[in-house]
């Protein structure tokens, strides 16, 4: 397979994964804004209505979409340094 083809195979690649983290990476996103208002709201509730688990459930959430979301974070920018990179070396290339 010529080099060239294969390199517009691996961009191409990285672009689609690009755009399913970066999905993933909205949706986390997202789940993480709501789970900051619930935790908020409870901020304003009297102490006798808040079960002790309710807490503790909601933190542990926060926490693995937090992470989650820095995961995806991460491997978002990987991507979009790889296709800097193609452009990058199409630009040379083209001269």
């Amino acid at each position: 397979m010529p080099l060239a083809l294969e390199e517009e195979i691996k961009q191409t690649q990285a672009l689609m994964d690009s755009a399913k983290v970066r999905a993933k990476r909205t949706s986390r996103k997202g789940q993480l804004t709501r789970m900051d208002a619930s935790i908020r709201s409870l901020l304003g509730t009297p102490l006798a209505s808040i079960r002790p688990g309710d807490v503790k459930d909601r933190l542990e959430e926060a926490t693995r979409l937090s992470s989650l979301f820095d995961t995806l974070q991460e491997r978002y920018e990987e991507l979009s340094s790889e296709l800097t990179d193609f452009n990058l070396e199409e630009e040379v290339a083209q001269g």
